[in-house]
């Protein structure tokens, strides 16, 4: 998963932006006074704004080294495929989870919703629940796959079929997952899983 808070051009035009900010610093208090006895005092403006430069940049890196990637992929389970058609017979579906980097304190979670159209049958699983305001989203805790899986991995199964009363109508709807959490903390991937059903 690319996150792209670790990417060059973040990582580029977050130095530009720092030089900007140490300049105005360097403007109201020269820090390179401190350390350096130097003949022109237009190089204590040089060395400072560098200084400032490389402590913002400094400080971004530990950020980004405490971010926790998540990616979730929802596909059919038998043919691996990110596209099916329903018919009267249920569709087996895999929900996996990867979480890497920074496990500390997760107490976010993955929400993952099925249109209303479709009937679920979730597999059990103690880590996974349901909404208690909508059937038709289902919880799983972060917290749960970092501390009881070796590899930070979780793979939930979910049955589904068309509900009997959208029997007569074609349709075409998305699962989809959303990872709650700060977007600064986490650094997020989801592949959803497009339905489609037509009556014979």
């Amino acid at each position: 998963m690319r996150d792209k808070l670790q990417s060059d051009i973040f990582k580029t035009l977050s130095t530009a932006f720092f030089a900007g900010i140490s300049y105005f610093i360097a403007e109201l208090f020269q820090i390179s006074t401190l350390f350096f006895n130097l003949s022109d005092c237009k190089w204590h403006v040089t060395v400072s704004v560098a200084i400032y430069t490389a402590v913002l940049n400094a400080l971004l890196l530990y950020a980004l080294s405490k971010r926790t990637s998540v990616q979730v992929v929802i596909i059919e389970r038998k043919d691996k495929s990110d596209k099916i058609r329903l018919d009267d017979k249920p569709r087996s579906t895999v929900v996996r989870i990867n979480v890497n980097g920074n496990l500390n304190k997760i107490k976010n979670n993955v929400v993952v919703v099925f249109p209303q159209w479709i009937d679920v049958m979730a597999k059990g699983s103690p880590d996974l629940k349901q909404s208690e305001n909508d059937s038709q989203k289902y919880l799983i805790g972060l917290s749960s796959i970092a501390q009881n899986s070796a590899n930070e991995v979780g793979i939930f199964y979910f049955d589904i079929t068309i509900n009997p009363i959208y029997e007569e109508t074609g349709r075409e709807g998305e699962i989809l997952a959303k990872v709650n959490g700060n977007k600064f903390r986490y650094a997020k991937s989801v592949k959803k899983l497009t339905v489609h059903y037509s009556p014979e």
